[in-house]
């Protein structure tokens, strides 16, 4: 591994809060560890998952709407409670921004109710 990606994994993983990228296609690109220990997901069930998995199925158009927001404006973010793979819930702020030079999707959550 590289001094570069090591560096950048550091960082991704000394994040506060949840911090993950989702490609173009919608799909899980890089997360910090806080992703797989708040949702109770392995590393191979997030590269299976869909961001929209961790919620519940009323925020699910929410988290969709905020997503078209990004679109038009560049960032969102909304406060929701995301649902770990045993059913425990987080309520957390998630901001979400557009990277301008290639199409990824920036996404941080922040809050104290996780452990």
């Amino acid at each position: 591994m590289s001094i570069e990606k090591k560096i950048s994994e550091s960082i991704i993983n000394s994040l506060p809060g949840i911090f993950y990228i989702l490609d173009e296609k919608g799909k899980f690109y890089r997360w910090n560890e806080n992703l797989e220990k708040v949702s109770e997901y392995s590393t191979e069930e997030v590269l299976k998952m869909s961001p929209f998995d961790v919620f519940e199925e009323e925020d699910k158009k929410i988290a969709a709407d905020k997503i078209e927001e990004v679109f038009v404006n560049g960032r969102s973010n909304v406060e929701l409670d995301i649902v770990s793979k045993s059913g425990k819930k987080n309520s957390l702020l998630l901001y979400r921004s557009k990277n301008k030079h290639r199409k990824f999707f920036i996404s941080c959550w922040y809050g104290n109710r996780y452990q």
